[in-house]
């Protein structure tokens, strides 16, 4: 009983001993930290603000050592997670050999991003950092549809189909944008359409190195209407006529197709159109050509049915 009792209180002992000195190694831990030291560390860096004219050709150092004077809470921390330090690449200078930043740029920009009471003493970086870059330029180049459009019977377009944009921004190196001179969408198949239509297209983009298209994919959009059709006989014009010269031309009328919405249609007459055939001078076929001269402009389709008509002279 008595040896039981003697060894609980030597582990008690121990026990007390060991705390107490634990909270003096941590004393004197953080007393150390608490000083100044120099120390090397290893960041990460990531570059940013080139310019939108200059492509990055080759990648540039991922981490650069720093030599720094600073406390030792923060040196240990930044061993433990060190969080990347940004360089901008806005004040590039450029030599024979190329575009660079300065040691001196370098260390000035890492040194804004590090706490008050952190100096950076030593940058372990040759004198120039060589940025390597190709100069950008940029190209408009039209979209060219790839449609396979089929309407539905009494339909048609009432306008053209319109692709938005009609042409896309090409960003990239000289060489490349040389070699693309139009831009084709994905084929798009339409069948039996009966109204109108809005949808999108991918385009068929190279794949040139460092080459960028803004936008990727354009609408289509075409408006499409029923429709009705209107044959208008219309009186022949001859012109260019000799004065000495009369003639009578067979058929003396021609028919004329028109085909839109019904009510732009209805009230069309002979009057609103005008067909004209010169008198040839030589002419052994007794035939002439014949032309519309006037036609209402806002109609979608006016056809002329014959291409010339036959006619005699009577001489006066």
């Amino acid at each position: 009983m008595q040896a039981a009792f003697e060894h609980q209180r030597k582990q008690r002992r121990i026990k007390v001993f060991l705390f107490f000195l634990s909270l003096s190694l941590l004393s004197w831990f953080v007393n150390k930290l608490s000083g100044s030291y120099i120390g090397k560390l290893e960041v990460p860096v990531t570059y940013t603000q080139l310019a939108d004219t200059l492509l990055l050709t080759q990648p540039l150092p991922e981490k650069i050592q720093l030599s720094l004077n600073s406390g030792g809470f923060y040196l240990l921390g930044q061993q433990i997670h060190t969080n990347a330090k940004e360089i901008s690449l806005n004040r590039l200078q450029k030599n024979p050999k190329g575009h660079y930043i300065t040691r001196q740029e370098l260390k000035r920009q890492l040194a804004l991003q590090l706490p008050n009471d952190t100096g950076l003493r030593e940058l372990f970086l040759n004198d120039t950092l060589y940025v390597q870059v190709s100069p950008l330029a940029v190209k408009e180049v039209p979209v060219v549809l790839d449609l396979n459009l089929e309407l539905g019977s009494d339909f048609m377009l009432q306008d053209s189909v319109t692709i938005s944009p009609a042409q896309i921004r090409v960003v990239g190196p000289i060489s490349s944008l040389d070699t693309i001179r139009q831009i084709a969408s994905e084929p798009l198949e339409l069948k039996q359409i009966q109204k109108g239509f809005d949808l999108e297209a991918s385009l068929i983009l190279p794949k040139l190195l460092n080459t960028q298209y803004d936008p990727m994919q354009v609408r289509v959009r075409g408006e499409v209407i029923r429709f009705s059709e209107k044959i208008i006989q219309v009186p022949v014009t001859i012109t260019q006529l000799p004065p000495d010269i009369q003639i009578r031309t067979f058929p003396e009328t021609v028919s004329i197709l028109c085909r839109d919405r019904i009510d732009k249609i209805r009230d069309l007459t002979a009057s609103d159109f005008l067909v004209s055939a010169p008198f040839p001078e030589g002419d052994e076929k007794n035939t002439l050509a014949l032309q519309i001269g006037k036609k209402p402009t806002d109609i979608h389709t006016v056809l002329l049915l014959e291409e010339e008509v036959h006619y005699i002279i009577r001489k006066e």
